[in-house]
C-alpha cells in the first residue's frame, strides 16, 4: 500500500503544479499587460507540468546516486512556477 499512497501524492503534486502554473501565468500576464486566454493557460499548465516532472526525475536521480540534501517536494513547485514566470518574461521580450 505505501507505493500506491506515494504514487497518489506524486500525481497530486503534479496536478497542483499544473493548476498553480495556470494561476501564476494569469497573474504574470496581467502584471505584464499581455493577453491571456485558454491557449496561453494550456501552455502554462504544460510548462508547469513538464518542469515539475523533470525536476522530480532530476532530484530523485541525485538522491539515489548522490547526496542531495533535499527532497523533490521541496523544489518542484518553486521551479515549476518560476519556469512559467520566465516563459512570460520571454514572451514579453518577443
Amino acid at each position: 500500500m505505501p507505493y500506491i499512497a506515494g504514487g497518489s501524492v506524486a500525481i497530486t503534486s503534479l496536478l497542483i503544479a499544473c493548476a498553480l502554473g495556470v494561476a501564476v501565468g494569469g497573474i504574470a500576464s496581467v502584471l505584464l499587460r499581455k493577453p491571456w486566454g485558454s491557449d496561453v493557460a494550456l501552455i502554462d499548465a504544460a510548462v508547469g507540468l513538464g518542469c515539475a516532472v523533470a525536476i522530480v526525475y532530476g532530484v530523485t536521480f541525485l538522491n539515489r546516486y548522490g547526496t542531495a540534501p533535499y527532497s523533490p517536494a521541496d523544489v518542484v513547485l518553486p521551479v515549476a512556477l518560476g519556469s512559467v514566470v520566465v516563459r512570460h518574461l520571454l514572451r514579453l521580450a518577443w
